[in-house]
């Protein structure tokens, strides 16, 4: 077997970490219960023309009415077509 490098490791990768410790407060978005600070998506384009999608969201929830607002999140996608993997998911606290 040949061992290949993952496409998606050719784009850059946010630093996560940095976006937390620099995201604003509450206090800055009185009137929001939420700000988004990443919404990347990679896309691979191969020859034969199928796709690769990737993509990162990073949300900061204020308030209980944020959590009532992302708690759930729908993902489009064509089920006839398309195939969907939810590779990681996570909360941080």
């Amino acid at each position: 077997m040949q061992e290949k490098k993952d496409l998606f490791d050719h784009f850059p990768k946010p630093n996560i970490s940095k976006l937390i410790a620099e995201a604003p407060i509450a206090k800055d978005f009185s009137e929001d219960n939420s700000i988004v600070l990443l919404n990347e998506v990679q896309r691979i384009v191969y020859p034969e023309g199928a796709t690769e999608q990737k993509t990162e969201v990073l949300i900061k929830i204020f308030n209980q009415a944020g959590i009532d607002s992302w708690k759930e999140y729908a993902i489009g996608f064509n089920e006839y077509t398309q195939r969907l993997i939810i590779e990681k998911a996570e909360v941080l606290k």
